[in-house]
Parts: structure tokens; sequence; C-alpha cells
């Protein structure tokens, strides 16, 4: 009986891989613009993720073309950063290609997971990932496009690796210039969250050690944890480069919602230095209810993004209706 079903077995098989193999091909972002030579950008995060999934742990599209030369025009090649269990392949499907349109050089890397290729990252502690990882890939960057610094725009935790390296790792050059010149901020987590009231009681139900075992970066959310701590700390500390929440010579800008479900307050990722720009989404446009995860892919806090990037040719952002965890621009659906 065994033998007999051989064959329709090794059909079925086949019609399987087949229909995944179709299915990831139907992933696959579209082809540039044959008129213009842009790249297409996802729309939402919907389909941010259906790109992500024809190369799960690749980066996002246009990102880590190393042969990339910037322009005088963009100087400063731009760094992606992403967020706790997240990656670079799920997170900039939109801005990727959004800055490579614009004539930037961009690259993103995946950090914190097992390993480059892993599908959620974000999970060592995030000291480690800041000096093992995020600085090397800084200097990674700098070294094949020639540039002089780098730009920053990082998501969440990815707004507190980056902000880690520049206070306590190599983040100046031998003549004194930090190494990132702009520095954005999307949904900033480095003041740590409550998650309403939640994190706390990791404390006080004795889970630290448990919930570190899993994702030792979870645990330094925490307010009054390690790293928020050192970050607000205006005190010279140990190995550190320079004092307080700032880098002299680095521009700040922190985007924040009000509707921020992971960092509670959501003003906590707020900068108190006054040359540090905070800005939140809905004093911009009131009709965009974009969450925590939603920033990434919506066109108010994308534009916002841009513009810090390059204020000399900021563009006022359209204000659009968008729903919250998928980032949907209803006006444009």
């Amino acid at each position: 009986m065994g033998a007999t079903n051989v064959g329709p077995a090794r059909r079925w098989v086949a019609v399987a891989i087949a229909a995944v193999a179709v299915a990831v091909a139907a992933c696959a972002p579209p082809p540039p613009d044959p008129a213009t030579g842009h790249l297409a950008v996802a729309a939402d995060f919907n389909q941010g993720l259906l790109w992500a999934l024809h190369d799960p742990a690749g980066p996002p599209q246009g990102a880590n073309d190393w042969q990339c030369r910037p322009s005088t025009v963009h100087p400063d090649p731009v760094i992606l950063v992403h967020g706790t269990f997240a990656n670079m392949a799920d997170s900039w499907q939109a801005l990727s290609p959004m800055l490579v349109n614009e004539g930037y050089c961009v690259f993103a890397l995946n950090y914190g997971g097992d390993g480059p290729t892993a599908f959620f990252g974000g999970l060592r502690p995030m000291e480690q990932s800041a000096i093992d990882e995020f600085g090397p890939f800084v200097d990674r960057v700098l070294a094949a496009t020639g540039a002089a610094q780098v730009d920053v725009i990082g998501h969440s935790q990815g707004t507190v690796v980056p902000r880690y390296w520049m206070r306590f790792g190599d983040s100046t050059r031998p003549d004194g210039t930090p190494k990132v010149h702009r520095y954005v901020g999307v949904a900033p987590a480095g003041g740590g969250t409550t998650f309403h009231g939640l994190l706390p009681m990791v404390d006080q139900l004795n889970l630290r050690a448990a919930l570190a075992s899993g994702c030792g970066a979870c645990v330094e959310f925490t307010p009054g944890s390690m790293i928020p701590t050192q970050l607000a700390d205006p005190n010279p500390l140990p190995g550190e480069r320079f004092t307080g929440e700032t880098q002299p010579g680095v521009a700040y800008t922190m985007l924040a919602t009000r509707f921020d479900n992971f960092v509670t307050p959501y003003r906590l990722g707020f900068l108190t230095d006054p040359m540090a720009t905070n800005t939140t989404v809905q004093d911009i446009c009131p009709i965009d209810f974009a969450d925590h995860l939603a920033m990434i892919y919506d066109p108010v806090t994308l534009r916002l993004a841009l513009n810090a990037l390059d204020p000399a040719h900021a563009v006022p952002p359209r204000c659009v209706w968008v729903i919250p965890v998928f980032g949907i621009d209803l006006a444009a659906s």
C-alpha cells in the first residue's frame, strides 16, 4: 500500500512547492516605474508585510546597495533601524524606497536577533545591539560610501540603540565630528514605557529574569531601568563620549503619536534638550490616528521624517485620515 501512494504523494508535494513559489513571487514588490525609475512605495503596513514575505530577512526595496555613492545634494547615507520583534524587511518597505526615490543612499540592518538573517530582531539587551552590531554597521556604511557622516532614522527600540552607541560607543571621527549628522526617532522609546502600567509589574511579580531570558531588551524599557536612566543622566558616566541626552553637532527630531499603544505615556520618548525638535503627529494632522506600529507606514510621519533630513526643502505633509495598526490612508483606499 505504501509503495502505491508514493507517486500521488510526490505530486502533491510538487503542487504544494509550486503553490508556495507562486505565492512568494506574488509577494514581490512591483518593478521600478519605467518612466521615472522610481521604486514602488508600500501604501500601508499590510502591503509592506506582504512585500517583506518575498525576502523575509533581506533588505527592503532600495536599501543596502553597497555601490551607492551619496550625491552632493544628499551627502549623508541614511541608516534605518527597526524596533523590537521586527526586522528591516517588514519595517521599511515604505521609507526605504521613498528615500531612494529622493536620491538618498539607504542602508538597513537586522540586529538583536539570532544572527543577521533573523526574522525577529531587537531581542538582545540594547547595549549589546548598540556596541556589537549598530556601531560596526555605521563604520561599514561610512567606509563603503566614503561619506563623512550618516543620518539615522529609527523606530521604537531603533530610536534607543543608536543613541546608546552615540553616547557610549565610538560616535565621533578622529577630528571630533560626530559620525551621525541627523537623527530622527519615530515612536521614540528612549525614556522607557509603563506599557499601560503592565511593565512595572514585571518586577513586582519577580518576572524580570524570565522575561529577560527570551527578550533581554524588553525588561530594559521599564522606566528607571539602566538604559533610560543612563541616556537621561546629565553627569559623566564611565566610558561615555559626551554628557546629557544629546550629542553636540547632531540634529535631533523626535516624532510621536498620541495614540502610541506601546510607549505610554507617549511623551516619555521626547528629549528635553531645547536644541531637539519634538513633534506630536496629531499637532500637524488631527485626523491621523496612527499608533506605535502604524507610524512607519503613516504618510504624515514619513513626510515629517524626510523633512527632518532635508529641512531646507521641507514639504508640508498632506493631512490624511490614517487608521491604527495598519497605517492605511483611507482617502487613498
